[in-house]
């Protein structure tokens, strides 16, 4: 097996419980068009690694897999972690540099998040829900905004 098919079945089943939407916030359900939307965590390209949302506020989020998180609408201070290197299985990592990040965020209703890093910065992509951006696994871990997303926020360098 290649090796590149060893890591896509590795990202494939590593974290099974990224499946679903979790509520960061208080009562019942609301409907997609009341709350933003926040993937934690995005595989990037070039360079090759990968970024994490670590906390929303006061939510610390779950660092095994990528997750879908609903928020009320409003201001927020977002904690991000950004690794460059690549990892197949939990022994064979190549890491390069790691880099933390902080930066504020208004979310709107009816949007969907998801970070990024450009630049030699964290930087979050929003775009309404309906908007056609794709995961990248079958268990749906890692959401990669759609082309039209755009650049609502980035940190300072």
């Amino acid at each position: 097996m290649k090796s590149h098919h060893v890591f896509l079945f590795t990202i494939a089943f590593s974290g099974l419980v990224g499946c679903g939407t979790s509520n960061l916030y208080k009562g019942d359900t609301l409907p997609d068009s009341s709350v933003a939307k926040v993937w934690n965590t995005t595989l990037l390209g070039q360079p090759a690694g990968f970024i994490r949302i670590e906390k929303i506020g006061e939510h610390a989020l779950t660092t095994t897999g990528g997750r879908e998180y609903a928020l009320l609408p409003g201001e927020y201070d977002l904690h991000i972690y950004y690794m460059e290197g690549g990892c197949i299985g939990a022994k064979m990592c190549s890491v390069n540099g790691t880099k933390f990040f902080e930066l504020k965020l208004n979310l709107k209703a009816g949007h969907t998040y998801a970070p990024t890093y450009l630049n030699h910065s964290a930087c979050i992509l929003g775009e309404p829900h309906e908007s056609p951006g794709y995961v990248v696994n079958v268990t749906k871990e890692y959401r990669t905004p759609s082309p039209m997303a755009q650049i609502v926020a980035c940190a300072e360098k």
